[in-house]
């Protein structure tokens, strides 16, 4: 890890806590609980040793400018949806002084250790708001504004309050027009890019869970599911590291982003205003005003009943 010095014991201390990727990157499962089957849960000893580990890291973070790659699942992200872990991995492929791509060799992409962390834990919640809330680590995630949403109004299964502070939205980076999915933009990648990276959908088809009213991703994780959350940052680094954004230069998409998340706290603080309300970030009033916000709901539409016979028609 960044900032702290990697002794064999170290790194053999945390191997029960990791996940490979399915491209062998090894990702810390951060947990007061069982995250993923097959990971253990993390005994004191090994959360002691976490907590000064991710200090030093965020520090170095800090001093080196350094970039990430940042997503996050749960069941339908946006307003009425949750986020229940984050994945987080350093990534070079974008240079943060000028915001312009550079263009690595393939051999030097998929390297970065990770993060895998669970939404449901107090401590792992402090750690994403102090990266995320940070305006000296730029953060680059695909389609930000749901999970924008969640980080700062979700209250159930937890609250998460935070702000999110220099963040890029690389899916505004390639078309100003339309939101192109990751899975479509991933058609025009080089195939030996993303050599030995499943398909989104053979890891997780959501539509098969969703259509039948169920979660996609029961915790703890079964391990092709937490793949998936991992390879998630593969994706957005094999798309970041071929593909040339509008006008050669990321700092529209960061622009439209910064311009996203002020009206997401726009929102709340004219309704605050409209209302009077003191206390905006207090619970029962971010709840109250998340329904506010919503929009309205459509009209039922009529419905009509048929008697159907069930009879034997013979």
């Amino acid at each position: 890890m960044a900032g702290q010095r990697e002794t064999p014991e170290l790194l053999s201390f945390l191997e029960p806590f990791v996940l490979r990727s399915s491209l062998e990157c090894p990702f810390l499962v951060l947990s007061e609980m069982q995250l993923v089957q097959g990971i253990p849960k993390p005994t004191e000893e090994a959360r002691s040793r976490v907590t000064p580990s991710f200090c030093c890291t965020q520090a170095a973070c800090h001093e080196t400018k350094a970039v990430l790659l940042v997503d996050f699942e749960g069941e339908m992200p946006g307003h009425g949806g949750e986020i229940s872990i984050a994945q987080l991995q350093f990534t070079k492929v974008l240079d943060p002084k000028t915001f312009l791509p550079r263009r690595l060799n393939p051999r030097q992409c998929f390297q970065a250790p990770g993060l895998l962390i669970d939404l449901r834990c107090t401590n792992c919640i402090d750690v994403i708001r102090q990266v995320m809330g940070s305006p000296q680590i730029l953060k680059v995630l695909w389609g930000a504004n749901g999970d924008c949403q969640c980080l700062m109004y979700q209250l159930r299964p937890e609250y998460l309050g935070v702000d999110p502070k220099m963040i890029i939205d690389a899916q505004v980076a390639f078309d100003d027009r339309v939101r192109i999915g990751m899975a479509k933009m991933l058609e025009s990648v080089p195939a030996e890019i993303q050599e030995g990276l499943p398909t989104k959908k053979a890891q997780i088809d959501w539509d098969l869970f969703h259509c039948e009213n169920r979660r996609a991703l029961e915790l703890p994780l079964v391990a092709q599911k937490a793949l998936y959350a991992v390879d998630d940052l593969h994706r957005i680094e094999a798309i970041l590291g071929t593909k040339q954004p509008i006008g050669g230069s990321y700092m529209p998409a960061y622009q439209r982003s910064e311009s996203m998340l002020q009206y997401l706290r726009d929102l709340v603080a004219g309704a605050v205003l409209r209302l009077g309300v003191k206390k905006a970030h207090v619970e029962g009033d971010v709840f109250f005003l998340r329904h506010l916000l919503a929009p309205p709901s459509p009209p039922p539409l009529p419905c009509r009943w048929t008697q159907i016979d069930h009879r034997d028609p013979g």
